[in-house]
């Protein structure tokens, strides 16, 4: 039996006082990497738990800083598939809903630029996955938050 490569999805919500509602935050991946938007994604490492590996990810990946979190929730979304390296991945999906928009520290090694997003469309992701998590996460803070 192979053993399946580990990843977490994180959609950051962040509270905008100007115009007193929530952003999202998307990562445009780097030239190498396909520059397509996405949540912050990353592999979780051997020894973490998916939960760990996905605060660990969003700190390294945005500058985040853990106190500025309100709320994390698991969306309950898994994805299975191959990847562009030919390996089998198990993703999860989180949601991290923070008190502020932070300035974000973005790493160039993995992305490009980053956005603050008030509306989603299936335009502004390019995989599924990344579309199917900023929906259910909009819905779960609409039911929940409003």
């Amino acid at each position: 039996m192979s053993l399946k490569t580990r990843k977490a999805q994180v959609v950051i919500a962040g509270y905008d006082a100007q115009s007193q509602s929530l952003s999202y935050l998307l990562m445009q991946t780097n030239k190498k990497r396909g520059e397509f938007w996405q949540n912050v994604t990353g592999k979780i490492e051997t020894g973490e738990t998916f939960e760990v590996g996905a605060l660990r990810e969003v700190m390294e990946e945005t500058g985040f800083k853990i106190d500025w979190m309100i709320h994390f929730i698991d969306l309950d979304l898994t994805h299975k598939f191959i990847d562009q390296r030919n390996r089998d991945v198990v993703e999860k999906s989180y949601l991290i809903l923070v008190d502020h928009l932070f300035e974000v520290s973005i790493d160039p090694h993995e992305h490009q630029s980053h956005r603050w997003v008030k509306n989603i469309s299936r335009k502004s992701v390019l995989h599924f996955g990344n579309f199917e998590a900023l929906e259910k996460a909009k819905n779960i803070i609409s039911e929940e938050y409003n």
